[in-house]
């Protein structure tokens, strides 16, 4: 319909359109554009167009100011380039009259979808669907109105997962907020009213369960489904690693060699279990960690629990034995460092605990790392436990992982 109208005032006031004849210049010079042109360049502006209207009307798309300016900028660069109307300010190839024509006929076009609603209005449209970045609580929907009506409705909204429904509810809203798009109202929906685990498996044989948003107003009926990310939550993979912080200090390492094992930096991950050994982060998942040191059959160090609760970590510092007591853990990456009260000037500034802060010897021998994390609200723990072998050769202390010891 928008093209057809634009063809046809371009037709009637410049026939050398339809006649496939630019001016390439006012005085002389004369090239024909064959009609396939025109039509290739009706056509491709369309397209935009077409997905301009669908999200104007909330069809298939939600709406997007960024990405309906972009679906306008498209079309007339189009047009304008298919017609070969040339450069405002430039006599010689400028087409002043087509030019007027195609904009006025597309800023015709353009508003259309507005005046249509505001004449026909009175109808609903699922906007937006927001997530709640900061705290992972909510989700919340934008319903806009447009044109004259009711401003009072009620909305049957239902939650689906694997074909069954899982949580359900009817809402009364009124349309009582606007802003430079016009009339609109916004409904939550809290996500501990319906989430009943990860989105996003983390298994190959099914990758993703979604989440389906249904919601129903009057005759409007909508379907989404929510973003699989943000509902993926639950800690399913778990990890650790030692490393032993070894110097080269004689006055440190006296009579034990070259070098020696001054300390151990500890270090461990939570997160989704994926194919590779380390799982992916979770932003808004909340857990418990507990980590213990073993040196043969005694414990070398029990680090304080952790709690964190979307990425936000806390501990006991223990007056600095084991760091700042707070960290954030998952916003990048699934790493979780477990500090200590001594900077490694060897690796980037991590911190490590030292050999005398172990409630053990710390002798020569078999040690093992345990990492337990717990879901909050859950009984389940995820687990993980490495091995690791300290002893000297040739006059040099070796911290090594072993598979078992």
């Amino acid at each position: 319909m928008s093209n057809g109208g634009l063809l046809g005032k371009i037709s009637e006031q410049q026939s050398e359109i339809l006649e496939g004849v630019v001016e390439k210049n006012s005085s002389e010079n004369v090239e024909k554009i064959g009609t396939s042109r025109i039509a290739v360049t009706l056509i491709l502006s369309a397209l935009p167009i077409l997905a301009y209207y669908a999200m104007q009307f909330g069809v298939l798309f939600d709406y997007d100011l960024k990405v309906s300016l972009v679906l306008l900028v498209i079309p007339f660069a189009i047009l304008w380039l298919g017609f070969d109307l040339g450069l405002p300010g430039y006599s010689g190839n400028f087409r002043k009259v087509a030019a007027t024509i195609v904009t006025s006929s597309f800023l015709l076009v353009s508003i259309l979808p507005v005046i249509f609603i505001a004449i026909l209005g009175g109808s609903l449209s699922l906007d937006l669907i927001e997530y709640d970045e900061e705290d992972g609580d909510e989700i919340t929907l934008t319903l806009r109105k447009n044109g004259i009506g009711s401003d009072g409705f009620d909305a049957n909204i239902s939650i689906e997962r694997q074909d069954s429904v899982i949580w359900s509810n009817s809402v009364s809203f009124n349309i009582d907020k606007s802003d430079g798009r016009g009339d609109y109202a916004t409904i939550s929906v809290k996500v501990d009213d319906f989430y009943e685990g990860n989105a996003f498996t983390g298994v190959s044989q099914q990758l993703e369960i979604p989440y389906k948003l249904y919601i129903s107003v009057e005759d409007n009926n909508w379907e989404r489904v929510l973003d699989s990310a943000f509902l993926t939550r639950n800690v399913t993979g778990s990890g650790g690693y030692v490393n032993g912080v070894i110097t080269d200090d004689s006055e440190v390492c006296q009579d034990k060699g070259e070098n020696c094992l001054v300390g151990v930096t500890l270090m461990g991950w939570a997160g989704l279990a994926s194919g590779s050994t380390i799982p992916t982060n979770l932003q808004f998942a909340s857990y418990t960690v507990n980590a213990v040191l073993m040196e043969e059959d005694e414990v070398a160090i029990s680090y304080p629990t952790i709690i964190v609760e979307n990425t936000k970590a806390t501990w006991s510092s223990s007056q600095g034995r084991f760091g700042s007591g707070s960290a954030l853990f998952g916003e990048i990456n699934s790493e979780i460092r477990f500090e200590g009260s001594q900077v490694d000037p060897d690796s980037g500034g991590l911190t490590y605990i030292p050999l005398s802060h172990f409630d053990t010897a710390g002798d020569y021998g078999c040690y093992t790392f345990t990492v337990e994390v717990s879901p909050s609200g859950s009984e389940d723990v995820v687990s993980s436990t490495t091995f690791y072998d300290y002893y000297n050769s040739n006059s040099q202390d070796i911290w090594k992982q072993e598979t078992s010891c």
